[in-house]
């Protein structure tokens, strides 16, 4: 299975904030848009990082972060953890396991075609050995029935 495929099932939707954004606006976007992590774009709309629920905790765990004074560009990673959609999801996998992302914006080219977390990626693989175990399941029944 493509990364495309998770997208296609997913949406293209990818909500952004600008650099500014302060570490309090970006927690409560996150919380009401029931989200994991937003992208950082600059004045021309292009991403330059992203902000995960990993970086806002790190950021207040390892000083006294401010909700009104942190901004989005000193919570970002950059540049954002990017793969093509036309990459295969165990590539996506070895991705973020090599480089402890559980986030990973989906670039079309130039072209951001959706956002995919760790979470999608797991869905993916438990359909894939879901089907696996059913199709061993009718393969020993039939064996049986011989």
């Amino acid at each position: 299975m493509k990364v495309e495929d998770i997208i296609k099932d997913k949406g293209r939707s990818v909500s952004s904030v600008h650099p500014e954004m302060k570490l309090g606006e970006i927690a409560r976007l996150l919380r009401d848009k029931r989200i994991g992590s937003v992208t950082v774009t600059n004045p021309k709309g292009q991403i330059i990082g992203l902000v995960t629920e990993r970086a806002i905790v790190e950021a207040m765990a390892e000083s006294d972060a401010c909700a009104d004074t942190v901004s989005a560009a000193a919570l970002m990673v950059s540049p954002a953890p990017a793969i093509e959609s036309s990459a295969d999801v165990y590539m996506a996998m070895r991705q973020m396991t090599n480089t402890r992302n559980r986030h990973l914006v989906v670039m079309d080219g130039q072209t951001v075609a959706g956002l995919i977390s760790i979470g999608d990626l797991v869905k993916v693989r438990m359909r894939d050995m879901e089907l696996e175990n059913n199709v061993l399941r009718d393969i020993a029944r039939a064996n049986l029935s011989r």
